[in-house]
């Protein structure tokens, strides 16, 4: 039944990119210190800079590369070619677009010689 629903609607009905968090920011308050900590900021986990993270992951090898974000989330007219008000008007269209690509096993995201 949710399936129908879904596709009736044009609507996500699955598991997959949350749209919403893409550029979250997530701060937690210390009642022991009355401190605010960032943990995620804009989208970008603030611990993956912390100096004893990345002295750790040292140990292991290069923390630059160990600690690097594998994943950035597509934004046209952002970070990638094309006009963000397209993709405001139904970022899931686009997003959707981009998971089913990835589903058939298509990574070769904006190559413009693709």
């Amino acid at each position: 039944m949710w399936k129908k629903f879904a596709e009736k609607l044009d609507l996500p009905d699955g598991h997959d990119f949350h749209i919403q968090n893409y550029f979250i920011t997530y701060k937690v308050h210390l009642r022991t210190s009355g401190k605010w900590v960032i943990i995620v900021d804009r989208g970008h986990m603030t611990s993956l800079d912390d100096s004893d993270v990345r002295a750790l992951a040292a140990k292991y090898g290069d923390p630059g590369k160990l600690l690097a974000e594998d994943w950035i989330p597509d934004v046209p007219g952002i970070n990638v070619l094309g006009g963000y008000e397209e993709y405001a008007r139904d970022p899931w269209k686009y997003a959707n677009a981009r998971m089913q690509k990835i589903l058939a096993g298509d990574f070769t995201f904006n190559d413009p010689g693709k």
